[in-house]
């Protein structure tokens, strides 16, 4: 071998090992890009989303046909316990995190945070139990848009977004005989993962409900069933369940406006104020970071090819060019 041939050697060996080095101190798996893929990725989720993983699955194995699955789609409950626990690599969550519940359960026994790296939106006529959610009158009700703010004001005790609480229909700007009536107030049990989505993306995460809320019987109970036996009623729930005796609210996130009715154009935007997320939750710790084949399966689902997958299989919608950009910036 001649002088200048080893010094090529040396040099490749060296540039090799920084990146490994580097690679490894930014958490992420140093095999190189030649490797082909190979191992097995156990998935935690639920049995409503196993024709989207096995359609995402066959789109990654094309590109990758050395990588096989395992399912535990027990969920959606026990969805991030399989991740905690170490039955699972990567969890898909259909819904979002019961705070301060499973978040605080991860910490204890990863002695990190979860890493939740939003992969689709919830959709609209979906039969999915996550669907993205609306605000409901009345269909003899007159008004027709809501602040956040004003949300606030009529479902909490605790003016966390200001301004007075809302307990008529005059505090909303309607007038004649409308304005002394009083707001009625429905929606899931607060114990809900709807309620707690409402809680934190409108309420500021106040705990203190509106005293005068009725609150479903139990989970997925029908509230727009009592929504349209009641004029002076307000409810939120899934914008699948509206009926002809209600009407959504346009919804928006100050008081001027502007205000979006929910359609795929304005929550893919962003635009409409109560957008939900899909999202995936690897076993990702500053000591244990994912393996090689997880990361590029969460970057598959961040692709372009991905989210086509995500499209075409219906269930949910696929994410925004915003939204998509910043969850690829993210990934570590």
């Amino acid at each position: 071998m001649t002088s200048r041939r080893r010094i090529e050697v040396v040099v490749r060996a060296v540039a090799l090992a920084f990146v490994t080095m580097m690679a490894v101190a930014c958490g992420r798996d140093p095999a190189p890009a030649s490797t082909p893929l190979s191992g097995t990725i156990r998935i935690s989720g639920s049995p409503a989303d196993a024709s989207l993983l096995a359609a995402l699955e066959d789109g990654f194995r094309k590109q990758h046909p050395r990588v096989s699955f395992v399912h535990a789609l027990h969920g959606p409950e026990s969805t991030l316990a399989g991740v905690y626990t170490g039955t699972a690599d990567l969890a898909l969550m259909a819904r979002e995190l019961r705070e301060p519940l499973e978040r605080m359960a991860f910490e204890w026994a990863m002695l990190d945070k979860p890493l939740p790296v939003d992969i689709a939106l919830a959709g609209i006529a979906t039969a999915r139990r996550t669907a993205q959610l609306g605000v409901f009158v009345h269909k003899d009700n007159p008004l027709r848009q809501l602040s956040l703010r004003q949300l606030d004001a009529i479902y909490g005790a605790e003016h966390r977004r200001g301004g007075p609480l809302a307990r008529d229909w005059g505090a909303l700007g309607l007038r004649g005989t409308w304005a002394e009536r009083p707001i009625h107030v429905h929606g899931p049990p607060v114990s809900s993962i709807e309620a707690l989505y409402l809680r934190r993306a409108v309420l500021h995460d106040s705990r203190k409900w509106n005293p005068g809320y009725r609150q479903a019987e139990a989970e997925g109970a029908p509230v727009i069933a009592r929504l349209e036996q009641d004029p002076d009623g307000i409810a939120f729930a899934p914008l699948r369940d509206a009926t002809a005796g209600v009407r959504a609210l346009a919804l928006g996130n100050g008081d001027e406006g502007p205000f979006h009715s929910a359609d795929d154009a304005s929550v893919r935007s962003g635009a409409y104020p109560l957008v939900r997320s899909i999202t995936v939750i690897p076993a990702h710790t500053h000591e244990r970071p994912m393996p090689h084949a997880v990361r590029a399966f969460i970057a598959y689902l961040l692709s372009d090819e991905g989210q086509a997958v995500i499209a075409a299989e219906g269930g949910y919608l696929p994410l925004g060019p915003v939204a998509l950009h910043a969850q690829r910036e993210r990934l570590p």
